[in-house]
């Protein structure tokens, strides 16, 4: 009896000539090739791009908690009363990293005010100074106004109890999801935290160290490495 030969493909069908068997398999070696071609690409930008990384955190040690893969903010963070008719962190400099830190509305004295000025005069240090900007939330339950500090080179927000909980599971500051229940930011003075965007608003790190020769090395060196 007569019959037609035919190829057995890669794909669980038969092929009605060698012709098109052939170029089946070609298509599939091709994807394979692409496919390996990509993963190998991914490994040369990614790899020097973590041991940069690392040798970053080992260098700056405890001042900062760097972060692999930074979460962008942008319409994460509102913005109400203070300084000007901002709506949302997004809405501020694109040019410009941002230096967020948290006080309370009253932060008066020790550790809280302290920090606020330290984080200041770390930044006015830094190399960088002209590409930073200061961005103040201050932690309002009862809705006052906010003192407008941009002439000090702060820019000053207000949160209230909501918004500052929302805020601390975007940013994963620990204190912001129930300062209602504290009196002042001195009581956390262990695990008070600034956080440092980049210009696309990326949470790149954890400023852990406010102390001002700390804090401008660490923007030098943050801002230098990913600028």
């Amino acid at each position: 009896m007569n019959h037609i030969d035919k190829d057995y493909c890669p794909t669980e069908q038969y092929c009605t000539d060698r012709a098109s068997c052939s170029t089946i398999k070609k298509t599939r070696n091709n994807l394979v090739i692409a496919t390996a071609l990509f993963v190998v690409v991914l490994l040369l930008y990614f790899y020097p791009q973590h041991n940069k990384l690392l040798d970053l955190h080992k260098e700056l040690g405890g001042s900062v908690s760097l972060f692999s893969n930074p979460k962008n903010l942008n319409g994460l963070i509102p913005l109400s009363k203070g300084s000007g008719s901002f709506k949302d962190i997004g809405d501020l400099s694109k040019e410009h990293w941002k230096v967020i830190s948290f006080r309370h509305g009253n932060c008066t004295s020790g550790f809280c005010v302290k920090a606020l000025s330290d984080t200041r005069s770390g930044i006015s240090k830094s190399k960088n100074k002209d590409e930073v900007i200061f961005v103040m939330l201050s932690l309002d339950n009862d809705g006052n106004q906010v003192s407008d500090d941009q002439n000090e080179g702060v820019m000053n927000f207000s949160l209230d109890n909501k918004n500052a909980r929302q805020v601390g599971l975007e940013t994963g500051v620990e204190f912001l999801m129930r300062f209602a229940e504290i009196n002042s930011i001195d009581d956390h003075e262990d695990t008070h935290k600034s956080l440092l965007l980049n210009k696309n608003n990326d949470l790149i790190a954890y400023i852990n160290d406010h102390r001002p020769e700390n804090l401008s090395k660490s923007l030098d060196r943050i801002i230098a490495s990913m600028n």
